[in-house]
């Protein structure tokens, strides 16, 4: 390995062909979705690196097999860029666990994960002979078989482009992205209550730190690490966690709850019962862009939170607990959501960044209940759609991870306006749901310069007329 990766930098060195291209990065996290997808500037082109997990859904209790996709494409045209050579390192809460060379001819790169509990992680895979990358193809992926996958939580992705369009063009300085995938983990602890029970928390977020159950007030606490930096925040499109009640817990089990993140109380849209296990309740906390950053101006505000940390709370009932979250004067339907419906699904549509732009990606979360009881419905499997004045402009094929899906989208110029997100064929029914959703171009940077002199001669203006009345 060593005698390859030496041979690697040396040609990296040597440069057959080195191209030096400005480069900037907008970054996009993933977090508790089962992909992640950042872009870049590379010269004149917008390019966007997409890392995609399949199954989506991932226990680490329950460790199997996945697969990554790596593609890196054109934002404009979204067509692969080809040649690609990936330095891929893999991190879980700092620590490598994996850090190799591989290649794409035709930029899809595809690596099987198996989960081992061996020191380190071994690659299996033909190697590329000019620049000594490990090839992956969809057919054949690469094998990294070692200690990934295996605990809950955040697995970060640095990934390093260092060839595009040629083998022998190599990027100086290479690009540089950071992704995210989430793997669910479920945590289970005894309480007691006259009778011992267990109560568990499954996250897709990151690991529990603390639990504990307040017998006298029926409160289930517990905490996760969480930045609450509102840059961070605002490309996390929702936070998912689940508490899980045993049914034979009489005195936890309700039809509704009340949700307290960090002090402040959630609308009941985000804290939604599934009663459909005929053993077990599922409580899901769904937290959308919107509701995690206005809870971040709260923390801020108070100045005496823990900015690294958030802090959950599970009351039985509909109770006054915790300072309430206004979102538009109503507790149903935060800032940021749409809903639709059709005869059999309810559909919740979040969306972040708030604005969307064209050659920013944005992403977007739903969740889907049942029209008739309101349960959430899990494993749901959909086509993605998107329609530009009726025509369509992207398909895929989607799942959801339990109630929760999630997709992203880098719209382009030429997209900009009114365009339709449909949801069709929900589990093979045959039904859609559809959401008009707004491609707002930026301001250039002229125009915004003709608009502040316009404002500052008003003003001048304003001032001088004034000053002459204050003369006569």
């Amino acid at each position: 390995m060593n005698k390859r990766r030496t041979f690697m930098i040396g040609i990296l060195f040597l440069g057959v062909f080195v191209i030096m291209i400005p480069q900037s990065i907008n970054y996009a996290y993933g977090h508790g979705l089962s992909g992640d997808m950042v872009n870049a500037s590379l010269g004149d082109r917008n390019v966007t690196l997409r890392i995609e997990m399949k199954p989506p859904f991932l226990l680490a209790e329950a460790p199997q097999d996945a697969t990554i996709e790596m593609r890196l494409f054109d934002t404009n045209t979204d067509r692969n860029i080809q040649h690609v050579t990936y330095l891929v390192s893999l991190y879980k809460a700092d620590k490598l666990i994996m850090r190799d060379w591989f290649h794409a001819h035709d930029g899809d790169l595809f690596i099987k994960i198996r989960p081992t509990d061996q020191q380190r992680t071994v690659i299996n895979a033909p190697i590329e002979p000019i620049l000594g990358g490990f090839l992956g193809s969809k057919d054949a992926p690469a094998l990294a078989q070692g200690p990934i996958f295996l605990d809950g939580g955040l697995y970060h992705f640095s990934v390093e482009i260092f060839s595009i369009d040629f083998d022998q063009t190599i990027l100086d300085p290479p690009i540089k992205f950071d992704a995210y995938v989430s793997i669910g983990e479920t945590t289970t602890y005894a309480v007691t209550n006259g009778a011992e029970q267990e109560v568990s928390v499954r996250t897709y977020y990151d690991n529990v730190q603390s639990f504990s159950f307040d017998e006298k007030n029926k409160l289930v606490k517990f905490s996760m690490p969480v930045n609450w930096d509102k840059q961070y925040l605002s490309q996390v499109p929702v936070i998912h966690q689940e508490v899980v009640i045993p049914k034979s817990f009489t005195e936890l089990v309700a039809e509704k709850y009340t949700g307290v993140l960090n002090g402040v109380r959630l609308p009941s849209g985000s804290v939604m019962v599934d009663d459909a296990d005929p053993n077990e309740l599922v409580i899901h906390y769904l937290i959308p862009n919107q509701q995690l950053l206005q809870i971040a101006d709260h923390i801020q505000m108070m100045g005496n939170g823990d900015t690294n940390t958030a802090e959950f709370i599970l009351a039985v009932g509909d109770v006054e607990l915790g300072m309430p979250l206004q979102v538009g004067g109503s507790d149903q339907m935060p800032e940021g959501q749409m809903m639709a419906m059709s005869s059999k699904f309810h559909v919740m549509m979040s969306w972040s960044p708030d604005v969307i732009e064209p050659g920013k990606t944005a992403s977007f979360s739903f969740h889907f209940m049942d029209m008739r009881t309101g349960a959430m419905i899990n494993n749901v499997t959909y086509d993605f759609v998107l329609l530009k004045d009726g025509q369509e402009i992207m398909r895929k094929d989607g799942q959801t991870t339990g109630a929760i899906g999630s997709e992203q989208y880098t719209f382009r110029e030429s997209q900009q306006g009114s365009v339709t997100m449909r949801l069709e064929n929900l589990n093979d029914t045959g039904e859609s749901v559809d959401f008009n959703i707004q491609v707002v171009p930026e301001f250039p940077l002229s125009v915004l310069m003709v608009m502040g002199i316009m404002v500052t001669a008003m003003l001048a203006a304003i001032r001088f007329k004034s000053i002459r009345l204050m003369q006569h």
